[in-house]
């Protein structure tokens, strides 16, 4: 997860400074349809690469743990008693 935070991160600086350079060569319609082109992408291939390490809370509640009980408990890192 810290992974895709960094590159999402650098995304909104990065990002930014491209849309611009794009709309200023290319104009409006190509900086939105890459920046909406990018976006699919990364959803697809986070979609694809990345899985869930520590299941749904929804999952936990079907059987029948308890997920939290406070939200001190959640900042301590326990996600059940």
């Amino acid at each position: 997860m810290g992974v895709y935070r960094l590159w999402r991160d650098t995304g909104y600086a990065v990002g930014a400074i491209v849309a611009g350079v794009l709309v200023d060569r290319l104009g409006y319609q190509w900086a939105i349809g890459t920046v909406a082109a990018l976006t699919l992408a990364s959803g697809v291939v986070t979609a694809a690469v990345m899985y869930e390490t520590h299941g749904t809370a929804s999952a936990l509640n079907l059987a029948g743990h308890k997920v939290h009980s406070s939200p001190g408990d959640l900042r301590r890192g326990r996600l059940c008693c």
